[in-house]
């Protein structure tokens, strides 16, 4: 509607009619798509964690197999809080 107004009232280019369909679309890809593709990857992504390696397996977009090395991360450090959970 804003580009058929913008058309009619102010005299602008055709090309301005696709333009706020065109925001709606790239405001929902960066808002709630993001979660709906998070909630796809979800069950499509494993991980699996050796002395020696990370291995990725994305299974989203045909199946791709990551894997690496353990020393590319020898200078992260994870934090222990000390508290033990039960379940």
């Amino acid at each position: 509607m804003v580009g058929v107004q913008l058309i009619r009232a102010e005299g602008h280019s055709l090309w301005l009619l696709p333009v706020p369909v065109l925001l709606v679309v790239g405001a929902f890809v960066v808002g709630p798509g993001q979660l709906l593709l998070a909630r796809i990857r979800w069950e499509k992504i494993y991980y699996a964690l050796t002395d020696q390696r990370l291995m990725v397996r994305n299974r989203l977009f045909g199946h791709q197999t990551k894997s690496y090395a353990m020393s590319e991360y020898q200078h992260y450090r994870s934090k222990n809080t000390g508290k033990l959970s039960s379940v």
